[in-house]
């Protein structure tokens, strides 16, 4: 009877560690994240391993939101595999050049066998693919890389998470700001309500705050008048305290309100710096872009 209790609590025991430990690691806030740039340098260290010295790699292609950060990924693969020193790295421009009459597969297109089929084409030992796609409210970035020819790890993979940030909403072109409205805007909000939801609706586009006044106003106007012509006090009194709600909630709402609105980011060339310096292949291009 002991043994079987000691078993059952240990059993009990076990399970609820478990449980709690899967909880834990898959709730957001658990997940680790790294920055983009750590991504990228973690990506390209954790799959040079597995290619031979002196392989010649080409970063084919990148899935992403928007064409800006698929190239900056790649440019960025690029030169961080340039830098070990180890590889000879095919640039963009060779790339393009060579893409020009094929038809280069998408990432999410690209099975090994056709990264192989594409390697032999390009003339590289290795072929490289990736994704950047979002995650609940951060982002999770993938790479592979295909030995062309086979060997001993034929195929290697490297996955991690990554913080969202200015640089990632830069390069997605687009983010969600909160828009902060003037004095006049919200005075003139508040006294246009007086036709209840009007100025909510022309001013702050805030449907929700319009629709609200408009509802507690109309509601209780109705009910007054039906309280009225039936001589029902509790409806009068209920419908004139419905359309007290309005003018409160006016207020409140008139200069609480912020709206979140998406707007596109573009690059000041102020904050963008171009610059030549020596690679491992000859002169390649470094792009620092500053907040």
């Amino acid at each position: 009877m002991t043994k079987t209790l000691l078993a059952t609590a240990a059993i009990t025991l076990a399970l609820g560690a478990q449980t709690a430990l899967a909880q834990h690691f898959y709730h957001p806030e658990y997940i680790p994240r790294v920055s983009l740039e750590t991504a990228i340098r973690n990506a390209t260290g954790e799959l040079s391993p597995g290619f031979r010295g002196g392989s010649t790699i080409a970063v084919v292609s990148v899935e992403a939101g928007t064409s800006m950060m698929a190239d900056y990924l790649i440019d960025a693969m690029i030169i961080a595999f340039e830098d070990k020193d180890e590889f000879t790295v095919m640039s963009r421009s060779q790339l393009n050049l060579l893409r020009q009459g094929t038809a280069f597969p998408a990432a999410s297109e690209l099975s090994i066998t056709m990264a192989r089929s594409l390697g032999i084409l390009l003339g590289a030992d290795v072929v490289v693919t990736g994704a950047f796609e979002p995650f609940m409210d951060f982002y999770r970035f993938r790479v592979r890389g295909v030995n062309v020819r086979g060997g001993t790890a034929p195929v290697r993979e490297y996955s991690t998470y990554v913080a969202n940030d200015n640089i990632i909403a830069l390069l997605l072109g687009q983010a969600v700001t909160k828009n902060l409205f003037t004095n006049g805007q919200r005075w003139g909000t508040l006294l246009l309500n007086i036709v209840p939801g009007l100025g909510s609706f022309t001013v702050m586009d805030d449907t929700l705050g319009g629709t609200v006044q408009a509802v507690a106003a109309g509601a209780g106007l109705a009910l007054s008048l039906v309280g009225m012509g039936i001589s029902n006090d509790n409806l009068l009194i209920g419908g004139i305290v419905l359309m007290g709600i309005q003018p409160a909630f006016n207020v409140i709402r008139s200069f609480s309100y912020l709206r979140s609105v998406r707007t596109i980011l573009t690059v000041d060339p102020e904050l963008l710096s171009v610059s030549f310096v020596p690679g491992a292949n000859g002169i390649r291009v470094s792009r620092t872009i500053r907040f």
